[in-house]
């Protein structure tokens, strides 16, 4: 056995992540959970029981060898896509904001597209290590997992859940392209995939009202452009140093999902240019760290887990981010460890535990 010695820097950034997103969802959340619940408490007893529930499955990540995902990542794989089929399924799928993305666990709903992230770049992680010595070669080192990638969008996309869809394409061609699929390959396919994803944005109402209110929001302020212009007005009243914490106006039922997808709009409200970018530089130092964690690999495996890894939190922050200030369409993707919502905090917590164990130092222990 060998004992970890942990990395104390990471693991201190991920607990400062946290607290600041506790305290981010009680001020985001007070009184519009007064309003809907009578109680002011109601969002932030349950980001504490989330955060609970996080902190333990981080301690689960980090005490799981990664051979362990490496020798299991085929029943890794057929665990996300049995999720994926599964949450269709009447009676045990959850619907909700027009998406069926949860299955109800009685007091609990899971979101399966957080399980299938750690599924997929397991699975990725360990197939790119088989063929590290093949991936020039495009039937071998990139289609097979296009075809995997293909399987899990297609049922993604069902929910639907494009946000989850579109980031994971990203990350997972991010992991082909470091394993040393060809470049040409890599533009290749994401040529081929454009027409694909016009085809999907023109076929749902929905997603033509959120492009429509990204071009031009403001001329679609009370109708589809209404959310952005309210996270653009949200986060520029902030100015330099913020309204001060609590006394965000925005919050007060004009901006929706104040504390969930938008409540880095509240952060730039409430705390300002300062306290954004005291947000962004803890999340810039974690991907550092990951990426650290990423060149002290010895094993192939272990450098592209640890990559996928890094690629998710690095994609889906700045995909929050983007969305808030109106450079991307909106995806619903929360903020990792900041936004409010029990799937998305425990997975990312056991996420970054999988993530704290690769970036920490295993030494054999002594007898």
């Amino acid at each position: 056995m060998n004992r970890v010695e942990l990395n104390y820097g990471m693991l201190l950034v991920v607990l400062a992540l946290l607290g600041l997103g506790m305290v981010m969802v009680y001020s985001s959340s007070a009184v519009f959970a007064l309003e809907t619940y009578g109680d002011s408490l109601f969002f932030t007893k349950r980001q504490s029981m989330f955060l609970v529930m996080g902190l333990c499955a981080m301690t689960v990540g980090l005490a799981i060898p990664s051979r362990f995902f490496y020798h299991n990542a085929y029943w890794l794989l057929a665990l996300a896509v049995g999720l994926l089929v599964l949450v269709m399924v009447p009676g045990l799928g959850h619907r909700a904001g027009g998406a069926t993305r949860w299955l109800s666990l009685g007091f609990f709903k899971l979101q399966v597209g957080e399980i299938v992230k750690v599924c997929l770049i397991a699975y990725l992680a360990m197939s790119l290590a088989k063929k590290a010595d093949q991936m020039a070669v495009f039937r071998v080192g990139v289609v097979p997992h296009l075809m995997v990638l293909g399987v899990v969008a297609t049922c993604l996309l069902q929910q639907p859940d494009f946000g989850t869809t579109v980031l994971l394409t990203l990350v997972t061609l991010t992991m082909l392209f470091c394993a040393g699929a060809r470049l040409r390959h890599i533009f290749g396919l994401f040529a081929a995939v454009i027409p694909l994803g016009i085809y999907f944005v023109v076929a749902a109402p929905y997603r033509m009202k959120r492009i429509t209110a990204f071009l031009d929001p403001w001329t679609h302020r009370e109708g589809v452009g209404y959310q952005v212009v309210e996270s653009l007005l949200t986060f520029g009243s902030g100015q330099m140093t913020g309204l001060g914490l609590g006394d965000g106006r925005q919050k007060l039922f004009f901006l929706p999902a104040a504390h969930t997808d938008f409540i880095f709009a509240v952060i730039g409200e409430e705390t300002g240019f300062v306290g954004t970018a005291a947000i962004l530089g803890l999340f810039f130092i974690f991907m550092m760290m990951g990426f650290q964690a990423v060149s002290r690999q010895h094993s192939r495996f272990e450098r592209y887990l640890a990559l996928g890894l890094t690629c998710v939190f690095a994609y889906q922050t700045l995909f929050n981010v983007f969305v808030v200030l109106g450079l991307l369409p909106t995806k619903g993707i929360t903020l990792p460890f900041i936004s409010y919502g029990g799937s998305s905090l425990i997975l990312s917590c056991f996420m970054a535990g999988m993530l704290l164990r690769l970036a920490s130092r295993e030494t054999p222990e002594e007898t």
